[in-house]
């Protein structure tokens, strides 16, 4: 039996890569996360009643408790999951999002280190959107992230992790992912775009920029479990992800699945009536999302998504469309949604 801890495992990414983890006989995990996320451990409900999970409501910068919980059990492997802060009712100040990333990656590799663990550390780090303005981004050797809260906390804490882990002896390893989508996100451009559409404000972003560069979430997890299980070398690990989908595409794509949806379910039309799925673009030219990024170590690249790119928008929207009392007050304008349905596809 194998034990994995999750550090930030209530959230969208976590939830997959819990799914992926529990998903194979005999495999224990434990979820450290103190809840801030937009819809607190409710992802985790599935699990709750199930011994292979075991939920803490901890901060990462509570020393002491992450101490008696390295005395206290053993772990197969660490995953700390950095890949930024939703909004939501419990969010972090500016103050303490920095204070998380930087003093609880220290706390947690001081911990690991402390207990004379042979643990292996994985941290994730989302790429993030800014465009194409090398002038606000902030290198830090391995990648070039924007100059935005959260690219400087991340950047913050890979530093912390990869520098730190070094001095004190700990197998340490950095994965920078693209931007992940799937069923249950609810705060960034691919749900927002979603979100604007199904309320009938169409869809205004430019595609004349850098690409979309994607992956989705349960790809993502299946790749960071295999490296668990066959370790890749290098101290840092980029997944390039799909690239190749600009806004238009993502628009023509939307609006064709929509169409499916419509057809196999005509009450969506009832449900929806203001939803307009006319790829529009230039209309309010806003930048499109690009990802200045250099690597310069790790092998084991992504090179092709697992799952084809209609199926993963597929089941993405389909969330959307069966559970909109979830996204609607925190995305986008409340639309008057009420019932619950489940489409067809």
């Amino acid at each position: 039996m194998s034990h994995l801890l999750v550090v930030g495992g209530a959230g969208f990414i976590g939830r997959h890569l819990l799914e992926a983890w529990l998903s194979q006989s005999g495999n224990r995990a434990t979820v450290l996360d103190n809840g801030s996320g937009p819809l607190g451990f409710s992802r985790l409900d599935e699990w709750l009643d199930s011994d292979r999970l075991q939920v803490m409501r901890q901060d990462i910068r509570d020393r002491i408790g992450l101490t008696d919980l390295f005395e206290q059990q053993s772990f197969d492997a660490v995953v700390q999951l950095c890949c930024g802060q939703q909004p939501g009712p419990a969010a972090l100040s500016r103050r303490e999002t920095l204070d998380t990333m930087a003093r609880g990656t220290q706390y947690l590799i001081e911990g690991l280190a402390a207990n004379g663990c042979d643990t292996p550390f994985y941290q994730l780090i989302s790429t993030a959107p800014w465009g194409d303005d090398p002038q606000r981004s902030v290198s830090y050797g391995s990648s070039v992230r924007p100059a935005s809260l959260m690219g400087v906390a991340e950047s913050i804490a890979m530093e912390v992790s990869l520098g730190l882990s070094r001095e004190l002896g700990i197998r340490a390893q950095v994965w920078v992912a693209p931007l992940a989508f799937g069923a249950s996100q609810i705060a960034g451009p691919v749900p927002e775009f979603i979100a604007r559409v199904l309320n009938g404000q169409g869809h205004t972003q430019n595609s004349s920029k850098a690409d979309w560069r994607l992956i989705y979430a349960p790809d993502l997890a299946k790749r960071l479990l295999h490296a668990i299980e066959h370790p890749v070398p290098g101290d840092v690990v980029r997944l390039p992800g799909l690239s190749g989908m600009g806004w238009e595409a993502l628009s023509r794509a939307m609006a064709e699945l929509m169409q499916r949806f419509n057809a196999a379910n005509p009450a969506l039309s009832r449900r929806f009536p203001d939803a307009d799925w006319h790829w529009r673009l230039g209309i309010e030219h806003s930048q499109h999302p690009g990802w200045p990024e250099v690597v310069v170590g790790g092998e084991g690249a992504i090179e092709y998504p697992e799952t084809p790119w209609p199926q993963a928008l597929a089941q993405t929207l389909r969330w959307y469309l069966t559970y909109p009392q979830l996204w609607q007050g925190k995305v986008a304008p409340v639309s008057g949604i009420e019932s619950e349905y489940a489409p067809a596809i």
